[in-house]
């Protein structure tokens, strides 16, 4: 599989785990490790239209201390 194939799996993933799981899903109860919220967070994430992260969390109405700890928290997921 080439990188830009995984990378378009990556890109639309969290939109289509989102629009499959609409109740309220916990991180731990996912075999990716991904509550809704994650999920969220990284639908809203493009390499080619950046967005700061004061940006996004008021965008996604959460405290930017609470963005910071979920997207280090998706990093160590390995999902950068």
């Amino acid at each position: 599989m080439r990188d830009k194939d995984v990378f378009e799996i990556q890109r639309l993933y969290p939109q289509i785990y989102l629009a499959c799981h609409v109740d309220h899903v916990r991180a731990s109860s996912t075999e990716w490790r991904l509550s809704s919220r994650d999920s969220s967070i990284l639908a809203h994430l493009d390499g080619a239209t950046g967005m700061s992260p004061k940006m996004l969390a008021t965008h996604l109405n959460v405290a930017a201390s609470t963005l910071s700890a979920a997207i280090a928290r998706l990093v160590e997921l390995g999902y950068n």
